[in-house]
């Protein structure tokens, strides 16, 4: 049974040229040829004409036992008719809005730059410390000097990066400073292992972060809460089991994603 598609286009320019119809296309061609391009925002072609990439108002997909007498429909410029002739399947192929996954990759993208920065995090901070004729350099000793380097790194790649201060009940009203990035969506946290923070204590305090962080007026409309738990001295039992249980956290609100390096 042959597939049928007609593009309705998001630029008057575009438009002026009318629908684009596509007829007795195969599964795979309906695939390859339109709806993975619709899903990426990437270029549509067929018969000679080219829509740019996302320039789609709306898909339609329809479906006939037999196939279609292009060459007829064409010469007679009855296309729409013969569309809307056909059965409406739309509904059994079309999931999501133009370029969706396009839009999810684009966001992905800072978050999995933060990502990257934390478990490169420890290479850093060990080159730092190799410097000519033992010359001053910073020296990630506690929580605070992870904090300042980390904060550095960012502006790597993010030019608006938010030191949030507040204060945790489990350090006893002590003020501790997380970094909100809002170009990127997401808030990163940081811990640093020491013989009184170990599994279990970490697993503790990031549990009750991410209540906290489930709250819109505290997330600042971040969607990922990135925890990055420095472990230099490799002090955790299980630093694979924390990153899971922190990933089983996440919400349809907020995502978690746990890095240990």
């Amino acid at each position: 049974m042959p597939f049928h598609v007609m593009i309705w286009p998001t630029t008057a320019r575009a438009q002026t040229l009318g629908e684009l119809y596509a007829f007795n296309l195969s599964e795979e061609q309906l695939r390859e040829r339109f709806l993975d391009p619709y899903e990426r925002a990437q270029p549509i072609t067929w018969s000679g004409r080219s829509l740019e990439g996302g320039d789609v108002t709306h898909l339609r997909v329809g479906k006939t036992a037999e196939r279609i007498d292009e060459r007829s429909v064409r010469a007679s410029y009855s296309e729409y008719d013969a569309f809307i002739a056909t059965d409406d399947v739309t509904n059994d192929w079309v999931f999501t809005e133009p370029g969706a996954k396009a839009s999810q990759a684009a966001e992905s993208v800072p978050k999995d730059l933060a990502v990257d920065l934390c478990r490169r995090f420890d290479v850093i901070r060990r080159q730092l410390a190799r410097r000519h004729e033992k010359r001053q350099t910073l020296e990630v000793k506690d929580e605070y000097d992870v904090q300042n380097l980390m904060h550095a790194l960012l502006f790597v790649y993010f030019d608006d990066v938010r030191a949030e201060s507040w204060n945790p009940n489990y350090l006893g009203g002590a003020s501790r400073v997380d970094f909100l990035v809002p170009e990127g969506g997401f808030v990163l946290e940081i811990k640093k292992t020491r013989p009184t923070l170990l599994d279990r204590e970490v697993g503790k305090q990031l549990a009750e972060d991410v209540t906290r962080y489930s709250d819109p007026a505290a997330n600042r409309g971040a969607s990922t809460l990135i925890c990055f738990i420095h472990d230099p001295d490799r002090l955790l039992a299980n630093p694979v089991g924390l990153e899971r249980d922190l990933a089983a956290a996440s919400t349809d609100r907020l995502k978690v994603v746990g890095v240990v390096g």
